[in-house]
């Protein structure tokens, strides 16, 4: 709950004691991890992570959270790979998904990372980066009627999502209509 209300200082303090009475929870674990990288502390979530022993590496959602850092370090293939086995056992979770997604999407396998977008918006509808990660593939192949549609139902399905603004206002200058674009960098500014 802390770190759902942004009081990511008291959720660390709540799963450190957590770990001191169960240090072998792997939820505890994940949890500790996932509230320092929503505090964008990446040490504090690599010592989490480092707390993970062999057997709670292979829980999903310590996997999880190691594809989460790992796509924020930038190590994108090593990430993907996690990506497919939280899946594999967690086939309906929202962030396996998008990390993943982003994770082929950054390493150029951009039919791929379409493919799984494709697959989960019936599985995690009304999610707001499956269509925002469509429009990137979209406008990177030149499609740009495809790419504006994506973006703007990212924009739908969260209207505060300055990266959907930003995305569309590209879009929609490539498609010469200046002020419409003008208007999303500016609502992007204001976020």
């Amino acid at each position: 709950l802390h770190t759902a209300e942004g009081k990511f200082k008291q959720a660390g303090t709540d799963y450190e004691n957590a770990y001191q009475r169960l240090a072998s929870n792997p939820l505890i674990v994940a949890g500790g991890a996932n509230a320092a990288m929503e505090s964008h502390d990446l040490n504090l979530a690599q010592r989490w992570l480092q707390r993970a022993s062999p057997k709670m590496n292979a829980s999903p959602q310590v996997q999880r959270e190691k594809e989460r850092f790992l796509t924020f370090k930038c190590q994108y293939e090593e990430s993907a790979k996690l990506g497919y086995s939280v899946l594999e056992k967690l086939p309906h979770d929202r962030e396996g998904v998008v990390y993943l997604a982003y994770d082929l999407y950054y390493l150029g396998r951009l039919e791929e990372a379409l493919a799984l977008v494709n697959r989960y918006e019936p599985v995690i509808p009304n999610d707001k980066d499956l269509p925002l990660i469509a429009g990137n593939v979209y406008a990177h192949d030149g499609n740009l009627k495809a790419a504006l549609e994506n973006f703007t139902l990212a924009l739908e399905r969260d209207p505060k999502m300055a990266p959907g603004y930003v995305n569309r206002g590209f879009v929609l200058n490539d498609l010469r209509e200046a002020e419409k674009a003008a208007r999303d960098f500016q609502t992007a500014l204001k976020l």
